[in-house]
C-alpha cells in the first residue's frame, strides 16, 4: 500500500513551523497571520511563489539534543 502523499497545505503548515510561529513567519513574510492560517488549512490556494517566499526564509535553530 503506497504512503499517501501530504497535500500542499500540509507541507506548506510544516514548512512554517521549522520557521516559527505563524505571526512571526508572517510578520517576516509582511503578510497577515490570517493568510497563513487560511493556507495552511486549505482556505487559500498556496501559491508557488508563497511557498517559495516561505522555504527562503531561515529554519529557526533548535536546542541539540
Amino acid at each position: 500500500m503506497k504512503a499517501k502523499k501530504p497535500n500542499l497545505c500540509q507541507e506548506y503548515k510544516a514548512a512554517r513551523k521549522l520557521r516559527g510561529s505563524q505571526t512571526a513567519v508572517a510578520r517576516a513574510l509582511g503578510v497577515g497571520q490570517i493568510t497563513l492560517s487560511r493556507r495552511e488549512t486549505g482556505i487559500s490556494q498556496v501559491t508557488k511563489e508563497a511557498m517559495m517566499a516561505l522555504l527562503s526564509l531561515p529554519e529557526k535553530k533548535g536546542k541539540p539534543c
